[in-house]
């Protein structure tokens, strides 16, 4: 058995795909393992981009878009690897990384799974440990709760925290995520009723009921430009995480609990708008931003009274 099934699903990004294919291949000391690219049925030269400069890659087509969730699986179906890492196209794996991240899994058996550092193009630092969504953690965020005791291990978050020491963790995002097979076989693999976003949550918060730890490493390092496929279609991209969210509180928290999301983010709303509207209008140093703030949360507040909807691509959830 290889020891890790690495797992890219690609829409239109050729290019970050290409660069990312190549991390892999130029890292020396990683272990053994197979590359699946799950094409999402891109417009672009992706698939022939990859079959003339990676042969060794196995390549899906799947003929359509079909999601994260769903596409990821069809890789996990075929995986060989005691582990399977889910990394997204627009990354940079640095030398080692790989190792890293399996080493560290496998020292703590009691881990379904590990993040590594992410970092932006920069080098900077990019968070990528939340804690699971909550109905009153949704009410704590939108009145500032968290941000302002966000190092108190109950109502705080991993905000100010500068991921530098190896620690559990509610979930990590699922840029670069490494899983133990077994735990596939155990709590399932990603739920398809997720089109794109709050899949990984969704899966993590499922390894945690089972018993299982996930850990973040900042020993492996990742760059993570981050949404590769998402930019150009940005009404899509907001569409899509808005029913993520709706779905993984309305999976585990029932009506009632997407109904307190849904209040808690009209709440948001109510406050954060007329905030950033006078902060435009009083601070010209800060318009630009205040009122990019003010254009995000009208919408979100026209989505979830139901007054907005952006044309999706896939069935509404």
């Amino acid at each position: 058995m290889i020891d890790v099934s690495i797992v890219i699903v690609s829409y239109n990004t050729a290019g970050y795909l290409r660069d990312c294919l190549r991390s892999l291949a130029e890292d020396d000391g990683a272990p053994s393992h197979e590359v699946f690219v799950v094409d999402n049925g891109s417009r672009d030269e992706s698939v022939a981009m990859v079959r003339a400069e990676f042969p060794e890659v196995i390549v899906v087509e799947t003929g359509a878009n079909l999601g994260f969730a769903k596409a990821n699986n069809v890789a996990l179906r075929q995986m060989r690897g005691r582990t399977a890492l889910l990394l997204n196209s627009d990354t940079i794996v640095k030398p080692g990384a790989l190792q890293s991240m399996l080493s560290t899994l496998d020292a703590h058996p009691e881990a379904a799974a590990i993040g590594p550092r992410l970092l932006n193009q920069d080098g900077t630092l990019q968070p990528s440990c939340y804690r699971f969504p909550s109905p009153g953690r949704a009410f704590r965020d939108q009145l500032f709760v968290t941000a302002v005791l966000a190092n108190n291990p109950r109502w705080g978050d991993f905000r100010r925290w500068s991921h530098d020491t190896i620690r559990n963790v509610d979930f990590v995002i699922g840029a670069a995520l490494l899983v133990r097979a077994e735990v596939i076989s155990s709590v399932g693999m990603l739920d398809e009723n997720f089109f794109m976003y709050a899949e990984e949550t969704d899966w993590m918060y499922r390894m945690h009921k089972a018993g299982y730890t996930v850990l973040f490493t900042p020993e492996a390092e990742i760059i993570h430009y981050g949404g590769g496929s998402g930019k150009a279609v940005a009404d899509r991209v907001f569409v899509e995480f808005s029913r993520g969210q709706r779905r993984f509180y309305r999976k585990h928290y029932g009506k009632l609990g997407e109904a307190c999301l849904i209040a808690s983010l009209v709440l948001g709303a109510l406050i954060r708008v007329p905030m950033n509207a006078l902060i435009a209008l009083l601070l010209p140093a800060q318009r630009t931003k205040a009122w990019s703030i003010v254009k995000l949360w009208m919408r979100i507040l026209m989505w979830n009274l139901g007054i907005w909807r952006s044309p999706g691509l896939c069935p509404s959830s």
